[in-house]
């Protein structure tokens, strides 16, 4: 039995492996985590061979367990979406500068949130097997992870947490596409194997990986005849076969500096960062989020002249701690991004 506030409260099943899923899944979903689906061990293998490097960074080659998690972004800003615009002391100027937008996963820090509900989720399934006197692993190897370098989009797949669609973007049932990924990993401890029973840890940057990530359907098998994301991309960046040409797409770019593929220019309107034409047009959109979140929030754009003007440190202070905050978004790519967004309205005006 556990030990409740007012004593035993519930019988320890057989495995313990089932009653953390179970914990894990009631503490998600009572967390806003939109849903939920769970990899055993026994599917890792080939998963940990794929990717050493990231195995061995984040744990994966010592979990037992692996939770796929989806969190709706819906709009990009939870059901506070509709706020209204603050007090301006002066009228606005007659021709304010153009708001530069922003792609709703990114409107606030998503993955930020999931991690911490994820950890949330980690902690109350960590005392059902403390509680009872069972070892739970230390709290630290927990890893809850969101946009890490472990394959998180093969892994859900795998979990059965949902289909790839034509766009390769993945298809939860009652979100549709608009949703981040995450990841929580359960040591094995926590699950009562012992050390000598762990898979060999990989070996970092294997020349030849020793097995292959399981087949998985092709992408856009869901859709049937539906091709609504592609003729929405604007770039023609994705094929009728569910194929993907990374060097057209508009949200690949939006982080990258340098200069844009005509294409790509061309077909640039008034985005600061990311493109999510191919999700929003999606039938299976769910278009609402959970809950409304706290971290990152930007909001659905900012002031394309005040973007354009900013040096380096001002607009790493100015996104700190938001999705546009990431090492790997330069800020050239932002200041050129928002001087096209004014160039397209100046443009836009004039003919």
């Amino acid at each position: 039995m556990t030990a409740g506030p007012d004593g035993p409260s519930r019988s320890w099943p057989d495995s313990r492996e089932a009653f953390i899923r179970e914990e894990l899944r009631l503490q998600a979903l009572g967390l806003g985590i939109t849903a939920v689906a769970f990899l055993p061990r026994r599917a890792l293998p080939p998963f940990i061979a794929r990717h050493p490097d990231a195995s061995l960074r984040y744990g994966l080659d010592r979990a037992g367990l692996v939770m796929t998690a989806a969190l709706a972004f819906g709009d990009g800003l939870g059901r506070d979406s509709d706020l209204p615009d603050p007090p301006q002391a002066n009228p606005p100027p007659a021709n304010p500068s153009p708001l530069a937008m922003i792609g709703r996963f990114a409107r606030a820090n998503w993955y930020a949130e999931l991690v911490e509900r994820l950890g949330r989720c980690a902690k109350a399934a960590r005392a059902a097997p403390i509680s009872a006197g069972f070892e739970a692993g230390k709290a630290g190897d927990w890893h809850r992870l969101a946009n890490s370098g472990l394959p998180e989009r093969p892994l859900a797949l795998a979990s059965g947490l949902g289909s790839a669609g034509r766009s390769g973007l993945l298809l939860v049932p009652g979100i549709g596409p608009g949703l981040v990924l995450g990841l929580l990993l359960v040591p094995i401890e926590a699950l009562g194997i012992s050390g000598e029973e762990a898979l060999p840890s990989p070996e970092p940057r294997a020349a030849k990986p020793t097995a292959e990530e399981p087949a998985l359907p092709a992408p856009g098998s869901i859709c049937g005849s539906c091709r609504a994301c592609v003729e929405a991309c604007p770039t023609g960046a994705l094929g009728e076969d569910g194929s993907f040409d990374r060097e057209s797409c508009i949200q690949h770019w939006s982080s990258r500096e340098g200069e844009l593929p005509p294409r790509v220019r061309a077909a640039w309107r008034d985005s600061l960062y990311g493109c999510d034409l191919c999700t929003v047009s999606c039938p299976r959109f769910s278009g609402t989020a959970p809950f409304s979140p706290s971290r990152g929030i930007l909001g659905a754009g900012l002031p394309a002249a005040a973007i354009a003007a900013s040096s380096d440190e001002e607009l790493r202070a100015r996104l700190r701690g938001t999705a546009l905050g990431m090492s790997w978004i330069a800020p050239e790519a932002l200041r050129r991004n928002a001087r096209l967004v004014i160039e397209k309205a100046g443009a836009h005006r004039g003919s």
